[in-house]
């Protein structure tokens, strides 16, 4: 599938929360792991938690 950079994002709350609700408020946030080869409980386990909006997280998720 295209790239061969690819990191699945869970998001922590629903996505109307984080739409609604100020970044201030830190209601909203998400779960990024490159390592898609894992278990779903392993994969959250190791998982990287970043606070804020997709917008905002998906610029760092690959750094």
């Amino acid at each position: 599938m295209g790239s061969t950079s690819k990191c699945f994002i869970m998001a922590q709350s629903g996505h109307i929360i984080g739409t609604v609700n100020p970044p201030s408020k830190k209601k909203f946030g998400l779960y990024t792991n490159t390592n898609l080869t894992l278990s779903p409980q392993d994969w959250l386990q190791h998982a990287k938690f970043v606070s804020g909006s997709l917008e905002r997280v998906v610029g760092r998720a690959f750094r």
